[in-house]
């Protein structure tokens, strides 16, 4: 997409990226590893099933085992290469806008309908991207409405979620990359409501109609959004929003919660 709208590989600053990618999937089979090799008599797999548990302690070792590796191929490592595909995919979008507008306001007498079918294409191929991923968008901000749960679940003293600081850097990890990820989103949405702004002061074609910068102003107010499964624009305000309403949600939960640790009750 870069190649095609020209874009220089200089106004591509996501190499960092495959970095923070190799330090991640690198921790995450660490962390499996270690589960796997220290998950012995204390194996407790009931909070994950209602109560239930083997009478015989090797089926919960086993089956804890099971779980970690469950979490970690079919989870975690979907979630989070999905997470920083996303990223790479709006910052390339958003660099892709910014060249749009430098070149748009380098121009000294602009071309408005050479203007318009350029911008027309970015914004066809943004939307064909947002329809592509989506739901899988929306089944990210499932999964951490779950990931925080369970985190709020831990930090306030029940015992549903084990107190070791390797759980609470795989919360934190995965809650981190979820705002990474909805920032780059907006930060899209922000690059083409410069755009926008940029058009209204563009100087008039001179020897023909002003019917073609008409058109194209029009067509860059609707600003490219990349969207949670078309049911919320990705903004900056979306971002405190789904916050605010999980955080809150799952305190709520917790507190309906049967399931509590003596010592959260202790005086």
């Amino acid at each position: 997409m870069l190649m095609q709208f020209d874009v220089p590989l200089e106004s591509r600053k996501t190499s960092w990226i495959k970095y923070v990618v190799i330090f991640t999937m690198f921790t995450e089979v660490i962390i499996c590893i270690y589960n796997l090799f220290t998950t012995k008599v204390d194996a407790e797999i009931s909070h994950y099933f209602y109560g239930f548990s083997f009478q015989k302690q090797l089926g919960n070792v086993i089956v804890s085992s099971l779980l970690d590796i469950f979490q970690l191929i079919v989870i975690s490592m979907p979630m989070l290469s999905f997470s920083f595909f996303y990223i790479a995919v709006c910052s390339d979008v958003r660099s892709i806008i910014k060249y749009f507008k430098n070149f748009m306001l380098n121009k000294t007498i602009p071309k408005y309908k050479e203007l318009f079918y350029n911008y027309y294409a970015i914004k066809s191929a943004a939307d064909k991207i947002d329809n592509t991923v989506g739901f899988l968008v929306f089944t990210t901000v499932i999964h951490n409405s779950c990931v925080m749960f369970f985190s709020v679940d831990g930090m306030v003293g029940s015992n549903m979620v084990q107190g070791y600081a390797i759980d609470y850097y795989w919360y934190l990890s995965n809650f981190v990359l979820f705002i990474v990820m909805t920032a780059s989103a907006a930060s899209v949405s922000e690059a083409s409501a410069e755009v926008a702004s940029s058009a209204l002061i563009l100087p008039e074609e001179k020897g023909s109609s002003n019917w073609n910068q008409h058109r194209f102003i029009t067509l860059v107010e609707k600003e490219i959004t990349f969207t949670v499964w078309k049911l919320a624009p990705i903004r900056r305000n979306f971002i405190f929003g789904i916050s605010g309403i999980l955080f809150t949600y799952s305190l709520m939960i917790h507190s309906l919660s049967p399931v509590k640790s003596d010592s959260h009750f202790a005086t």
